[in-house]
């Protein structure tokens, strides 16, 4: 029973609908930053000139489309929990100042500077 409590996240996550729940997370975004839609849409536009140019290769080679997919699946995980992070340093976070050594997740709306 201990064990399959420990895995109980890896199994939900497992039968969540990942794909679909992160496209709606990235949109939700993009739609709340009209600026990096842009930035977005220049960069998908400028990378193909024909439908049959765009492959899942291809697609993974533009940086800012994967930058706001990973950071959309770091702010909405699929698993149940929050990608922690730990700072290394004093610095400050979405002008909010956090000392070195604080674990903490994103509960505020990304800067999405890019």
């Amino acid at each position: 029973m201990d064990e399959l409590i420990a895995n109980a996240s890896v199994i939900i996550g497992a039968g969540a609908e990942t794909s679909a729940s992160i496209l709606t997370a990235v949109t939700s975004l993009l739609i709340d930053h009209p600026d990096q839609l842009n930035k977005l849409t220049v960069e998908v536009r400028s990378a193909f000139r024909a439908e049959s140019q765009i492959t899942a290769d291809a697609v993974s080679r533009l940086p800012f489309l994967v930058a706001c997919i990973d950071e959309a699946l770091r702010l909405f995980p699929q698993t149940g929990a929050p990608s922690l992070r730990l700072t290394d340093r004093n610095t400050t976070i979405a002008g909010i100042p956090v000392p070195q050594n604080v674990s903490w997740t994103q509960n505020i709306r990304c800067s999405w500077a890019g």
